[in-house]
């Protein structure tokens, strides 16, 4: 047979015979570019020149272990780790008397007097530096089962793939060996993926609603 002849592969996950199977692939479809939209920009240099050091008494490593690098020593620290980020955002000039102006929104003159209210106001906010990550890492065991990973791992090994089913699915069957069939991969990354959905909200690093 001809190169030209060869029928283009099919995505073992992505495409199925029945509609049933059909409606899943495509949730799943969606859920996967949801995933890859959000995935955390990860560190790709590991080492730094020189040797590692105990950050608490600052020896050497006895063995030469080469020292990590900063932004990856943070990754690996960062599932808790937050940052303070200031937005502008409406203000509703809660507890203004009635005929003043907001001190809060307040627009001053050379003096520091106000003259006008501006409408917006400052908010400072945690956000996650990571916040991906610090998604993935709530769920801990939740989800294992003895014939497929836990939700933690499922979703850490979507990411280190890019959220390349296929490949996270030939990695997973390495040790369940379940994930080597196309259906029940496709359910339980789908299932994985809708429960980190429903869990996102609370680490989306997003303006908050309102801001300008």
């Amino acid at each position: 047979m001809a190169a030209a002849d060869v029928p283009p592969q099919r995505n073992p996950f992505l495409s199925a015979p029945s509609k049933s199977d059909a409606r899943n692939a495509d949730h799943l479809a969606r859920s996967l570019a949801w995933f890859a939209a959000h995935l955390d920009d990860v560190p790709l240099r590991l080492h730094r020149h020189g040797v590692w050091t105990d950050p608490d008494d600052g020896a050497g490593s006895a063995l030469g272990s080469p020292a990590l690098d900063r932004r990856w020593e943070h990754w690996l620290e960062a599932a808790s780790g937050t940052v303070t980020v200031i937005e502008t955002i409406l203000c509703y000039h809660v507890g203004r008397p009635k005929g003043t102006i907001c001190e809060v929104c307040a627009l001053r003159d050379a003096e520091g007097q106000p003259i006008a209210e501006s409408g917006l106001r400052h908010s400072e906010r945690e956000v996650y530096r990571y916040p991906m990550h610090a998604a993935i890492a709530s769920f801990g065991q939740a989800g294992f089962q003895s014939d497929r990973p836990g939700l933690a791992l499922t979703l850490t090994t979507l990411a280190r793939a890019g959220g390349d089913a296929v490949s996270a699915a030939e990695t997973l069957a390495r040790r369940w060996p379940k994930m080597g069939d196309p259906q029940t991969a496709r359910g339980h990354f789908r299932f994985a993926l809708e429960r980190l959905r429903k869990r996102w909200p609370q680490y989306d690093p997003r303006p908050l609603a309102g801001a300008a």
